[in-house]
């Protein structure tokens, strides 16, 4: 064992998991980092357009950081081409990157990609990141909130699937008898990288859809309205934005309308306070006038 990783774990009880090997080109380029106590968790290595290319995730639980480095080996010396911009994220690569020998074909463009997520504590956001690859130039070509791969249709091209907040984290609507802050408004895209950039190709995945809704509708069968009604409010929006997304946005403002309904028991109060709760949505959501 190289004496600058041996004097690290010697010093950082805590830090005493196998590290990653590492590359002994590397060695130069990581050893400063290990004197700080970041220690190379995983690496994974590929030759793009000519140059190698090694992508490293270094972590010191100590301290809890993270960071993420890409390297070229120019001349036989480990240039920095890349590292991901916060030193607070909780960092982690793709589980689509299965091996160490070679980097993701996701564009298939001739590139390469290294696809990896970044977890900011205290907000409770996961982002994906995905990053292409030509030869030596490494740049971050997009994020995708709460984003991950799958091949939806099983045609061997991955889409990527991400989830954001269109009406914003701390979205509140009501009147003032009833405030709720609806935290769970979601929004599901599907993105797959089409000339040159991503596209969003939601409206191609109809049945993706319609099992979200229906897993929607199972969750809000559950959810006691009068006592989380954030919850449900986020929800009975996400169904909205289903239906949207599939390209039936008129029969999703029509199932939203219905799970808003106010209960036959409910006081006038009530049923005034929803019906503005409703008219401030169609206009969140710019839905036409004539849509009853």
């Amino acid at each position: 064992m190289k004496l600058w990783l041996a004097a690290c774990l010697f010093l950082s009880p805590a830090l005493r998991a196998a590290p990653a090997p590492v590359d002994p080109a590397l060695e130069s380029a990581l050893a400063p980092l290990a004197a700080q106590g970041l220690l190379p968790q995983r690496l994974i290595s590929d030759t793009v357009k000519g140059v190698r290319l090694t992508v490293v995730l270094l972590r010191d639980d100590a301290r809890s950081l993270d960071k993420l480095n890409v390297y070229a080996l120019i001349k036989d010396k480990p240039v920095l081409v890349y590292t991901h911009p916060s030193v607070v994220d909780r960092l982690e690569i793709s589980r689509s990157m299965l091996s160490d020998r070679e980097f993701t074909n996701l564009l298939r463009d001739g590139s390469r990609t290294i696809v990896y997520h970044a977890t900011t504590p205290g907000l409770n956001t996961r982002v994906l990141h995905v990053l292409r690859c030509t030869g030596a130039r490494v740049r971050r070509i997009a994020s995708f909130p709460d984003g991950r791969l799958k091949d939806i249709d099983e045609d061997g091209r991955m889409e990527i699937i991400s989830r954001n907040l269109p009406l914003g984290r701390f979205f509140t609507v009501g009147c003032e008898d009833f405030q709720t802050m609806a935290q769970t408004a979601s929004q599901l895209r599907i993105s797959r990288w089409t000339d040159g950039r991503f596209v969003d190709v939601s409206a191609q995945f109809p049945g993706f859809f319609d099992e979200d809704i229906a897993g929607l509708e199972e969750h809000l069968a559950l959810i006691p309205k009068e006592k989380r009604p954030g919850d449900y409010l986020g929800s009975a929006l996400a169904v909205y934005y289903d239906y949207a997304a599939k390209g039936a946005q008129r029969q999703g403002w029509e199932r939203l309308n219905a799970l808003l309904k106010p209960p036959s028991t409910s006081v006038p109060r009530l049923t005034r306070c929803l019906e503005q709760v409703k008219a401030d949505l169609r206009q969140k959501l710019a839905i036409p006038l004539d849509w009853k």
